[in-house]
């Protein structure tokens, strides 16, 4: 009887079996059928999968121009078209951050431009299209100073004290009326500068504008305070004059004076004595020549030995001359109004010239004169309604300059907040 039992449930045990393992192949023949027919019998679902692409805006570069090297030419029309609700797309510049995230079948989801690290503009795909916004993250504002020397030129004196590019050229741009950085700079010369830097997440991603600066040269100590007068920003002295004057130091950005204003000069082609009523700036062919001042452009064209000339008259005193030039500036033609550091032309040597340079002439009432002997008055100064505001922001400039005689800024960018809370702040307080 048992062995009975026993046999019965071994062939009961060896049918399920067999029928197992005939449903496995049978499903496994459906499946492999399946597979070469296109999922017709057991069909995968498609999950969508989003792929992200990343990368810079480059030289040259516009908007259309990146969208167009992954997208359809209506995707990248649209997308443009979006993010021009809250941004010119015809304003993206080299360096600019970007993400695109789409799907495998080529459909721009989101797409973000980070322009600054402080804006990022996001275009998101929704039911009827795009939409666009633009996002601020959350940063934090403090006062920062440093100080520090001149060594082999002022741009390596502030490099080395850890300034960006940007803010050296900002500084300079403070002082372009008083001081000549090309010429001008002396080893051991001072700058002091006060600005803001943005902060996120505690790191520094951006500097801000400069509230107080100081360049204490051996040809002169000049202060720089930021203020707001009326509608307009600029930056003045102590005493409330502009430090923008009139006319720029120099048009160009030259590397030597190769021939000065001299009523008794041998020219060096026709070896001959006669008056150079000019100065000769020295500078590679194609550099940008720069009107000194606003006025009218009263002549463009050539101009016998001056080779390819402009003229601008600024005002019923002064007129400028700019000759020598290898081409014109775009626009550049008589009756143009131009404005004070407005590119007008181009280094070259057309006309008599033995090399590239700018042959500059300034003419008082119609009179050539010396225009490195000129001094000019400043543009402008603080309104007599705002001459109490500004000087508590002189007052706040001096406090400052008396933290920057402290060593704790020199060499290094730190902040205010650290210097109050640093032994040289309370040995100072005492």
């Amino acid at each position: 009887m048992k062995e009975r039992n026993l046999k019965t449930f071994k062939l009961f045990i060896y049918r399920q079996t067999v029928k197992a393992l005939l449903f496995a192949a049978v499903i496994g023949m459906l499946l492999y059928i399946g597979n070469i027919a296109g999922n017709t019998v057991f069909p995968k679902k498609n999950v969508p999968v989003i792929m992200l692409i990343e990368g810079e805006i480059r030289p040259g570069q516009s908007l259309y121009n990146v969208l167009r090297e992954d997208f359809s030419s209506l995707q990248a029309v649209n997308l443009s078209r979006a993010l021009s609700d809250v941004y010119n797309p015809s304003r993206v510049r080299p360096g600019q951050q970007y993400r695109i995230y789409h799907s495998t079948s080529g459909e721009v989801l989101k797409f973000t431009l980070e322009t600054s690290p402080l804006v990022k503009y996001v275009v998101n795909r929704t039911s009827s299209g795009y939409s666009s916004s633009e996002r601020v993250p959350e940063y934090e504002i403090k006062t920062v100073a440093v100080k520090g020397e001149v060594t082999a030129s002022l741009w390596q004196g502030m490099a080395d004290a850890g300034l960006s590019p940007a803010m050296i050229m900002r500084f300079a741009d403070i002082f372009q009326w008083q001081v000549d950085f090309l010429t001008e700079v002396r080893s051991g010369d001072r700058f002091l500068m006060v600005f803001d830097r943005y902060y996120r997440n505690g790191a520094a991603v951006q500097d801000g504008a400069i509230h107080s600066a100081w360049y204490r040269g051996q040809r002169g100590s000049y202060t720089g305070v930021r203020f707001e007068d009326g509608e307009s920003v600029g930056y003045y002295d102590a005493s409330g004059n502009s430090l923008r004057k009139q006319f720029l130091r120099a048009p160009l950005n030259y590397t030597r004076i190769s021939s000065g204003f001299s009523y008794a000069r041998r020219h060096p082609i026709t070896r001959q004595v006669r008056p150079h009523l000019s100065i000769d700036y020295a500078a590679p062919t194609g550099t940008p020549v720069q009107s000194i001042g606003s006025g009218r452009v009263t002549y463009v064209g050539w101009r016998g030995g001056w080779g390819q000339t402009v003229r601008v008259r600024h005002n019923s005193v002064y007129t400028t001359q700019y000759a020598h030039l290898s081409r014109y500036a775009s626009g550049i033609r008589v009756g143009t109004n131009v404005s004070q550091g407005q590119v007008i032309g181009y280094v070259g040597m057309t006309g008599t010239a033995t090399g590239p340079h700018l042959c500059f002439r300034i003419e008082q009432n119609g009179t050539p004169v010396n225009f490195l002997a000129l001094e000019f008055p400043p543009a402008s100064s603080v309104s007599e309604e705002n001459m109490k505001s500004f000087e508590e922001y002189v007052s706040r400039s001096r406090e400052y300059l008396l933290y920057l005689e402290s060593d704790f800024f020199a060499g290094q960018i730190r902040t205010i907040e650290e210097f109050k809370n640093s032994s040289e702040y309370a040995y100072l307080s005492e």
